[in-house]
């Protein structure tokens, strides 16, 4: 893992200028498996904010949990990261997937099953975490 990533928090993307730039300078810095869904296509008028780093954090998270991340067997493969994080994440079958689901539900009491956080968050649970 690496810090390659490290920006400011909140990102206001003002123009489509802007937005491919750092839809390129994720593309160069972020680690492919580890990525937003929302870094892989920048929306112009939009904000990237610190839910990109508590989607690389869930992605790390489930790496020390089952030995890998969650799509790195997609880039190994050479399928598209990109359309996979816009789907469902299955919990790989093992001793330990039902353990695991247990605590990711103890620690994380939204539906952390959904994907990333929708912007505006769950009922303002986003926001009061910040």
């Amino acid at each position: 893992m690496d810090l390659g990533s490290m920006n400011q928090a909140c990102i206001h993307v003002e123009s489509s200028r802007q937005a491919l730039a750092l839809q390129d300078w994720a593309a160069q810095r972020c680690t492919i498996s580890y990525r937003a869904p929302e870094l892989f296509s920048v929306q112009s008028h939009c904000v990237i904010d610190e839910r990109t780093d508590v989607w690389s954090l869930g992605c790390v998270l489930y790496a020390m949990m089952f030995g890998e991340g969650p799509y790195d067997m997609v880039f190994q493969k050479g399928d598209s990261v990109a359309l996979a994080v816009q789907n469902q994440l299955s919990i790989p079958e093992s001793p330990r997937s039902e353990q695991a689901s247990s605590h990711i539900e103890k620690v994380a009491p939204v539906p952390w099953k959904e994907g990333p956080i929708p912007h505006g968050g769950w009922g303002g649970l986003a926001q009061s975490s910040v």
